[in-house]
């Protein structure tokens, strides 16, 4: 975060407040929330630069953060040029347990993009860890996919946990998401769909990648519900995975089909294209243990195979 002290146009938001966002969106406009807040109006990131930093930390890290808990009552959409960013504080301070619940999905139309990363910059302070993850998950009343990308749009999610349940996938894509490894700290990137629909969908046109290498931390992307993948990837859509990847993507109770490929999605892999064959009833999928099952009529980089079996390390 550059300048997040300097900052003319930071608002700082104190205590036990109700907010909103009101009047308040001027060119690279940085919010800072400390204690735990309530957010009650819809915030549009239009052609502009937005970011939250969810908590910025104690510089006295010899006693332990209360947790922090925020909620967005209005709907978030960011379209036109516009972004935001969740965003970390400063590195070597103590930060709390933070948890954002949101009333309604943000939304990331065309020319917009996403950026949430850990509000948590220490990784062990005088305390020991500080590593935990920030939690962002839908209310309990709430409908719809916590993320929506839109076509257009974009989204990179870092060193956070992502949680749903309900019938609609944590993340819906339409248009590009890359899910990665925290850079600098050890925090994870988890996302968990304990609901009915999967933890990440991945539409015709859309991409997922998964980029997962030569970082800390780790990826993990689960589903539990019964006959549920974590990730699906419908026919037009493209799943990017790095070779050798660390990445770990499990379905707990579907037949250890981890990600569900239709017939007619891409997969990318060591710079290799696989197109996955529409072959009835014959699933192609990636595992537990991720290795890539192709139906019979798969083809890489355009040669045609009979059933195979294409391993991490491509």
């Amino acid at each position: 975060v550059d300048n997040v002290y300097n900052d003319a146009n930071m608002k700082d938001w104190y205590g036990d407040e109700t907010l909103t966002f009101e009047d308040a969106l001027t060119e690279g406009c940085f919010f800072r929330l400390k204690a735990s807040q309530t957010v009650t109006k819809p915030l549009t990131v239009d052609d502009k630069e937005v970011k939250i930093l969810l908590h910025s930390g104690s510089s006295n890290t010899t006693s332990q953060l209360g947790a922090v808990s925020h909620t967005f009552q209005g709907a978030i959409t960011v379209e036109n040029g516009g972004s935001l960013s969740f965003v970390y504080g400063p590195a070597g301070y103590a930060y709390p347990v933070i948890t954002a619940t949101f009333a309604a999905p943000i939304t990331v139309c065309s020319g917009g993009s996403l950026n949430i990363q850990s509000a948590n910059g220490t990784v062990n302070g005088s305390l020991g860890d500080h590593s935990q993850p920030d939690t962002y998950k839908l209310a309990e009343n709430a409908t719809g996919s916590l993320i929506a990308v839109k076509t257009g749009g974009s989204a990179v999610i870092a060193g956070v946990t992502l949680e749903g349940n309900g019938s609609a996938p944590v993340i819906s894509a339409a248009g590009e998401v890359t899910i990665e490894k925290r850079d600098l700290f050890t925090q994870p990137t988890t996302i968990t769909s304990k609901g009915s629909a999967p933890a990440v969908e991945v539409k015709d046109g859309a991409a997922l990648k998964l980029d997962t290498a030569d970082s800390y931390g780790e990826v993990v992307i689960t589903a539990e519900q019964e006959n549920v993948p974590a990730v699906k990837v419908e026919q037009g859509g493209t799943l990017e995975l790095t070779p050798n990847s660390d990445a770990e993507i499990k379905a707990e109770n579907n037949n250890g089909q981890a990600i569900e490929l239709a017939g007619g999605a891409l997969v990318k892999q060591d710079e290799k294209t696989i197109t996955v064959a529409d072959n009835g009833d014959e699933a192609s999928y990636v595992d537990n243990n991720g290795a890539i099952i192709l139906a019979k009529g798969a083809a890489i980089e355009g040669q045609e195979l009979n059933a195979a079996v294409v391993l991490k390390d491509g």
